[in-house]
């Protein structure tokens, strides 16, 4: 028997993690995924991030880690909205839903907040297809195109960071494919992005249509260099059978990403020559 059930405290339902000030929360969120011990007793319900509606601006504005955390929240909550002015809300909120368009955005006046807001998000086990489909949200995301050539440059370098301040740091952008993809071109596309760019990847979701897989989407969801577990769908949500990558990134270009992607799916998919051609 372990320290754990040798203890004689009550049993507990949930434990909520509090970040000290303008953290990241990585660190700890590697520790709920990769723990043993931590996985088989617990899982992880999502990630919340507290925007203040008064001095929310300027502290994106300052300080790049906010940003940081807007962009890896799975839920928002605008606090102090009963003491900012309608403008300054409106300002912001438009703000987050382009920083974070996958994130809803919860407005709470006098620090009172609806426990459904915060408890039972299952950001990190979408298993049913109609829930997934809006984890994904991938409608709220502009979409970029993902049919280039392979005569095109295979890999373009990740860009620098921009001029336009913390905000034009960030890429939210989606992709989307028609036809079914390899699963061997997703993963190794997927392991060089994290290999190279890894800090630079804030959240990727997708639910992909899988040439071995059919009628049965696999569903995708990564935090940096943290990849959760992938969940296969017993069926697809409606008719849409694309697959749809969502991406939040900083100083990192959407041609990069796109190319990488398609480069490794359609060299998968190349015939392989017979001898002698």
């Amino acid at each position: 028997m372990d320290g754990a059930a040798r203890r004689q405290n009550p049993p507990y339902e949930r434990i909520i993690i509090e970040t000290t000030g303008i953290a990241d929360p990585t660190p700890i969120l590697e520790t709920l995924l990769r723990s043993d011990w931590v996985a088989k007793r617990h899982y992880l319900d999502g990630v919340v991030t507290t925007v203040d509606a008064v001095f929310g601006n300027g502290q994106l504005d300052q300080h790049f880690e906010a940003v940081r955390q807007v962009a890896g929240a799975d839920r928002l909550l605008l606090t102090k909205t009963d003491l900012a002015d309608a403008a300054t809300i409106q300002q912001l909120e438009t703000r987050l839903a382009t920083l974070n368009p996958a994130a809803p955005i919860v407005h709470v006046q006098h620090g009172d907040v609806d426990p459904d807001h915060v408890f039972k998000l299952r950001a990190y086990h979408q298993s049913e297809p109609v829930k997934a489909k809006q984890w994904l949200a991938a409608e709220n995301f502009r979409v970029v195109s993902a049919s280039l050539s392979l005569k095109q440059p295979s890999i373009l370098n990740p860009s620098t960071p921009t001029h336009g301040g913390t905000d034009g740091r960030i890429r939210s952008f989606s992709l989307q494919f028609d036809q079914p993809l390899p699963w061997a071109g997703v993963s190794e596309a997927l392991d060089t992005l994290v290999e190279f760019c890894s800090a630079r990847l804030l959240r990727m979701k997708a639910i992909v249509n899988v040439q071995e897989y059919p009628g049965r989407p696999i569903v995708l969801h990564a935090v940096q260099h943290l990849f959760y577990p992938s969940v296969e769908l017993p069926a697809w949500p409606d008719a849409d059978q694309r697959s749809r990558f969502v991406f939040i990134t900083a100083d990192l270009d959407e041609a990069f990403v796109s190319n990488l992607l398609t480069s490794f799916t359609q060299t998968v998919n190349q015939p392989i020559p017979h001898s002698g051609e």
